[in-house]
């Protein structure tokens, strides 16, 4: 591998994922320093991520395993300040300096190994500098719960892998509407979350009968995933349908650690948020009042309930 090379396989392996922000975000704070830099430091060690020494080229050398190691650091950092980044214009950290401090990655390598002579060089990764602010301090204004300052803080603290990319999406709406102080419009989209986490469950549910009842397992399907059968029902058949076949069901929800009554629970905080919702229809009067402190505790709430019919669904599948 020559020296182009190895550096394009490092520039072609750095990768910054949604999900590298969410896991940041909740690093940061939970390693929070006034000082930028002991803040970052802390999270990137936390993830196990470190920068090589230097580079070795040589045929008798794998270089792939360490410039792996150099673009996954590098790809951390960029993700930290980034992260950084959101948590200020979130108003959950802000800035106390106005200088700012600059990750320009570069590393040294050389062909030279023992017994052999060669050459020494660097590199240098100019397109991946960024700057990021370089002292900080928490909020003391904000009168928001801190998982409701960020969708990414929110999603963070649910910590659920594998999340319907729709749900998520309705998670992350949801959390911005109440940022910006939209509580009709939050229920609504958490709403939608819960809606898409039951049916999620349920198909999971359905997709474990046997296959003697092939017909009522795509009976079941086709009805809580179309149009026809609206949410009330299909979250009440669902919960039947758990509740009266514990026969195949009863270990799912051990291996999940769900119990019973706090599937019924869920029940009852998803019918919250439909009749809090319910108020974006014409003329009609919700029995709860999406106020600030309502939705504030539905949204709280969620983190509880969405785990467990999360947790669920991944036992069932």
């Amino acid at each position: 591998m020559t020296s182009d090379e190895a550096r394009r396989f490092v520039v072609n392996n750095v990768d910054v994922r949604r999900q590298h922000l969410v896991l940041m975000k909740g690093l940061l704070l939970e390693h929070y320093n006034d000082n930028s830099n002991v803040m970052l430091q802390a999270a990137i060690q936390r993830l196990g991520a470190s920068k090589p020494t230097e580079v070795v080229l040589h045929p008798t050398v794998d270089a792939a395993p360490v410039l792996r190691q150099l673009a996954e650091w590098i790809s951390w950092w960029l993700a930290g300040c980034e992260a950084l980044w959101g948590l200020v214009h979130s108003n959950v950290l802000l800035t106390v300096a106005a200088d700012v401090n600059t990750f320009h990655p570069g590393i040294q390598w050389t062909t030279v190994v023992p017994g052999s002579g060669g050459e020494r060089a660097g590199w240098d990764f100019a397109e991946f500098t960024l700057s990021y602010p370089t002292r900080l301090t928490r909020s003391r204004a904000s009168t928001f719960p801190q998982v409701l300052c960020d969708p990414d803080l929110f999603l963070h603290e649910l910590s659920l892998p594998g999340l319907h990319s729709e749900v998520e999406e309705a998670l992350r709406e949801a959390v911005s509407c109440f940022r910006a102080e939209l509580y009709t419009a939050a229920v609504v989209m958490l709403g939608k979350a819960s809606e898409g986490t039951w049916i999620e469950m349920g198909l999971a549910l359905a997709s474990t009968l046997p296959d003697h009842e092939a017909d009522k397992r795509q009976k079941l399907r086709q009805d809580w995933s179309g149009p026809d059968v609206g949410f009330a029902k299909k979250m009440r058949e669902i919960m039947k349908f758990y509740e009266g076949r514990q026969d195949l069901f009863k270990h799912f929800g051990a291996t999940a650690n769900v119990r019973l009554d706090e599937l019924r629970l869920a029940m009852i905080w998803s019918d919250s948020l439909r009749d809090a919702r319910n108020v974006v229809h014409h003329s009609v009067v919700a029995n709860i009042n999406p106020t600030f402190e309502m939705v504030s505790t539905l949204f709280l709430a969620a983190l509880t309930n969405l785990k467990a019919l999360h947790r669920l669904t991944v036992a069932a599948k």
